[in-house]
């Protein structure tokens, strides 16, 4: 049985290994900056010690106040 967080956490360098095994396993194609985490607005969902699912920035002014998640 799944053992997954009810809800999904932030997430930060201390995730990046975790992030990298994720993207090559799921998604080999991807095109991921280690600098996306630092905007503090990259979300993950773990099951147990592995991260199964991802959401992250692609754009955010901080200055305007906006942003757009994608997956």
């Amino acid at each position: 049985m799944p053992t997954c967080e009810p809800a999904g956490v932030l997430l930060g360098r201390a995730d990046l290994p975790r992030l990298r095994e994720l993207y090559a396993v799921a998604y080999p194609g991807n095109w991921f900056d280690a600098r996306m985490v630092d905007t503090g607005r990259y979300a993950g969902i773990r099951d147990g010690d592995l991260l199964v699912a991802v959401a992250g920035v692609h754009v955010y002014p901080p200055l305007i106040g906006w942003r757009r998640w994608g997956t």
